[in-house]
């Protein structure tokens, strides 16, 4: 999609079904810059978290069918959402604000193999150029910091039902995290 197109349908844009390089998702629009847009995730009427995405990863941007939209009304869906105050200007002021807030991230980007990869953790450090994030494994084992390059992120999501439920888990139980990591949380 042309960024000039994009742009005009961002600002229209109140919910929106999305194609991305490496994905599809329902979103509303929150905030959105000449960089990024931040969203909120929608799947059957039930918000799931925020995204980041970078402006040219977004390949179209649908509006929602006027139905949809009469649903979302109904359930008063998006008026008690609050939106985090993110300055979108690029990925490293984007993710400075994130680092100051307890939460988890998770990133999808492609690998130097041409791969897309994926982890959940939290962010270690904001660099110039890239993120350091501490991901954990499957089993909750907090692995050693991982360099990922902002030019090589598809997407950032945050605040989301599986995010929150690791947190939750970690909250809960921190010694078993550490001893098995060796890692200090």
């Amino acid at each position: 999609m042309k960024r000039k197109k994009l742009m005009k349908r961002l600002a229209e844009a109140k919910a929106a079904d999305v194609s991305y390089a490496s994905g599809w998702d329902s979103w509303k629009v929150l905030d959105y810059s000449d960089a990024l847009v931040l969203a909120v995730s929608e799947c059957d009427y039930v918000l799931d978290g925020f995204r980041l995405i970078p402006l040219p990863e977004i390949e179209s941007l649908k509006p929602r069918k006027p139905i949809q939209a009469e649903i979302e009304r109904y359930y008063a869906l998006y008026d008690r959402l609050q939106t985090p105050a993110l300055d979108l200007t690029d990925w490293r002021t984007a993710l400075e604000g994130l680092s100051q807030r307890d939460l988890l991230l998770s990133v999808e980007w492609r690998g130097e193999d041409g791969y897309f990869c994926w982890r959940i953790g939290r962010i270690e450090r904001v660099k110039k150029h890239s993120l350091i994030l501490r991901a954990f494994d499957v089993n909750a084992v907090w692995q050693e910091p991982q360099k990922i390059p902002f030019d090589a992120i598809h997407i950032a999501s945050f605040g989301d039902r599986y995010a929150e439920g690791w947190k939750l888990w970690f909250e809960r139980h921190p010694s078993a995290a550490e001893a098995k990591s060796g890692i200090r949380n």
